[in-house]
């Protein structure tokens, strides 16, 4: 089966803003990405905050409308915590910063996670996080995620059994109409389409790859397109037998 890596934008928060008696901007954006290792069946999740403070920290001041500097601006520090969890496995991660800077720092948290097992912290709680806030001395929060990205995930695996060709896919290859073959227990998958796209050689039989996520336990599971694909021959001109595909309630 052939390394994948697939990668899922999660969530982008943006917060600008501005502290003007000093001059100081401040801008940031805060992301999450999922990436699946196929041959580790290791799940890697990053978080990544990027921005920038600038500005400066005198200001026109006495009879002579010299410039004076702020010794609280001068000095003040930015403390940077990020949130990262996957079950058990990270916790929160704290960087120090000085008054003015530009920042694209990210921290990354890998767990085992074998296909068709869903990442649970062992009751109806979270199973993965991602925070971020930044803290001022001198001005407090310029940057906070208030609430937490949570969601449960896992890697659905799925057959499906070649119906026709639609024609050539946007971006190389082409796209096929398959319908899910799977026994009996495992239907519905979690993992379901109707169509698969990129082709480059058509098989009777797909066996894939999906992440997927919910939240909370009771909903139903959102997937993305599979990361991995590996095509499947008759055997012996008879279908392949119908898979155990990935189904958890």
């Amino acid at each position: 089966m052939r390394r994948s890596l697939l990668g899922i934008l999660f969530a982008c928060i943006v917060m600008p803003g501005a502290v003007s008696a000093f001059g100081v901007d401040y801008s940031y954006t805060e992301y999450t990405t999922l990436g699946y290792d196929m041959p580790s069946q290791t799940l890697t999740q990053t978080v990544t905050v990027t921005g920038y403070s600038t500005g400066s920290c005198t200001h026109v001041c006495g009879p002579n409308n010299q410039q004076c500097t702020d010794p609280n601006c001068a000095n003040a520090t930015h403390v940077l915590t990020i949130t990262n969890t996957l079950g058990a496995a990270g916790g929160d991660y704290t960087f120090n910063l000085p008054m003015f800077y530009n920042l694209n720092q990210s921290v990354a948290v890998s767990l085992y996670l074998p296909v068709g097992s869903p990442v649970l912290s062992g009751s109806q709680f979270t199973a993965a996080t991602s925070r971020a806030k930044i803290l001022c001395s001198f001005i407090g929060s310029i940057f906070f995620d208030t609430g937490f990205l949570s969601r449960y995930i896992e890697e659905a695996y799925t057959r499906f059994k070649y119906t026709l060709t639609i024609g050539p896919s946007p971006s190389g290859g082409v796209t096929v109409a398959v319908v899910t073959w799977c026994n009996a227990a495992s239907t519905p998958p979690d993992w379901a389409t109707s169509t698969i796209a990129n082709i480059g050689t058509v098989y009777p039989f797909w066996d894939t790859i999906a992440t997927c996520i919910r939240a909370p336990t009771t909903a139903p599971w959102s997937c993305w397109a599979p990361g991995t694909i590996l095509g499947l021959p008759k055997i012996a001109g008879m279908d392949q037998p119908l898979a155990t595909c990935t189904k958890n309630p």
